[in-house]
């Protein structure tokens, strides 16, 4: 029923809103499930256009003001970026404390990993 790839995305996704009251979790998970299928790219292409700015670290499909996009977290040495995927790569540094503080535990998390997030094995 559910691809593989597009499963992990939304596990990403609803592990990351931590600081989001419950009803307001559940509220942007019901938004996220009823838009995946219109998906333009899948998460492993979305890690895969995202390589070029940095390492990927995370990825999530989100409802961002109103708008339905796949965004990844990279790290390219200290620098923290969140590149939002669609047709094009679109970075931006990130500047929120929320973003930062959720990238550096990423990075973590992604240096004691036995696997890069875009990955073989998750094929």
């Amino acid at each position: 029923m559910w691809n593989k790839k597009i499963l992990i995305g939304f596990l990403v996704a609803s592990a990351s809103m931590v600081g989001a009251t419950v009803a307001d979790e559940a509220k942007e998970q019901a938004a996220v499930a009823k838009l995946l299928p219109s998906a333009k790219v899948t998460l492993s292409q979305g890690l895969a256009a995202s390589e070029s700015k940095g390492q990927p670290i995370s990825g999530k499909f989100e409802v961002d003001e109103g708008h339905f996009q796949l965004s990844v977290y990279t790290a390219q040495g200290a620098a923290l970026q969140e590149v939002v995927v669609d047709y094009t790569a679109k970075t931006e540094p990130l500047s929120e404390a929320y973003d930062l503080a959720a990238a550096k535990k990423q990075v973590a998390a992604m240096a004691g990993a036995q696997f890069k997030l875009l990955s073989e094995s998750l094929e």
